[in-house]
């Protein structure tokens, strides 16, 4: 297992004298706007004999990116560190992508529920259409339309279902997928904001946690089943009513 290797003595230095400049550069601005509100004008040598003599009258803390850049810097000492903020940005493009395609195929088959619904509303008007306006369908032929009716909505549910089941499954999918990134985009940042004070024993915590899954009957899915149950057993009904009970005439035999 490969093992932190501390910096050189060179850099621990160089990035000590890092600081001290930066501190003192950040103590000079803070003076300077201080001293100009209250309208004084001190020269800059008087500026720079205060700023040696170490004893500020106050200290202000490094700005935010400079810890930022300093903690990325001890990361990249660190083996153990650097090769964790790698394979974390990895899998986080990587999540991220399959999260998308994933999304992306989900509403391909939701349009395909869409279509599927279409081609039933087609069939089975067309079909309708052709018995009412028929002269050679008769009362005692009702049962052909009928039947041809009730297997056309088998196979759409059948199909609608089948839909349902992938979405479902992709879902499911997506959820923890997504739980996983949430969960890898945390680590990256709290890695970078914590540096040598993070703790490999919080991701652990963070993975036992469960996580509800997502429900398969939504509002959504209540909907189109209900409207296709509903059309199914009006266009059935609507065969043996067009024929037996449209009144008696020479081409509806009323015996």
């Amino acid at each position: 297992m490969a093992s932190w290797v501390s910096p050189p003595l060179e850099d621990q230095a160089l990035e000590q004298e890092l600081d001290e400049q930066e501190l003192q550069r950040v103590t000079f601005l803070l003076r300077q706007r201080q001293q100009q509100r209250e309208g004084c004008h001190v020269g800059a040598d008087v500026e720079l004999q205060e700023l040696n003599s170490h004893q500020p009258a106050r200290v202000p803390h490094l700005p935010q990116c400079y810890l930022e850049i300093k903690t990325l810097m001890w990361i990249e000492n660190s083996v153990v560190h650097q090769k964790a903020l790698q394979e974390w940005e990895r899998k986080s493009t990587l999540l991220t992508a399959r999260v998308e395609r994933k999304r992306k195929l989900g509403w391909n088959q939701r349009n395909e529920i869409y279509n599927l619904v279409g081609f039933f509303s087609v069939f089975q008007g067309v079909l309708l259409t052709a018995v009412s306006q028929s002269n050679l369908l008769h009362c005692n032929n009702w049962w052909s339309p009928f039947t041809l009716s009730v297997l056309a909505s088998l196979v759409t549910f059948v199909g609608v279902y089948q839909k349902f089941s992938y979405i479902w499954s992709l879902d499911k999918t997506i959820s923890s997928e997504e739980n996983t990134l949430k969960a890898v985009v945390k680590r990256v940042n709290d890695l970078r904001r914590e540096g040598n004070e993070f703790r490999f024993a919080d991701c652990e915590d963070s993975e036992t946690r469960k996580r509800p899954e997502p429900s398969r009957f939504t509002v959504y899915t209540f909907l189109v089943f209900a409207a296709l149950a509903s059309f199914a057993v009006v266009f059935a009904v609507s065969h043996p009513v067009i024929l037996c009970h449209s009144g008696c005439n020479p081409v509806n035999n009323c015996s």
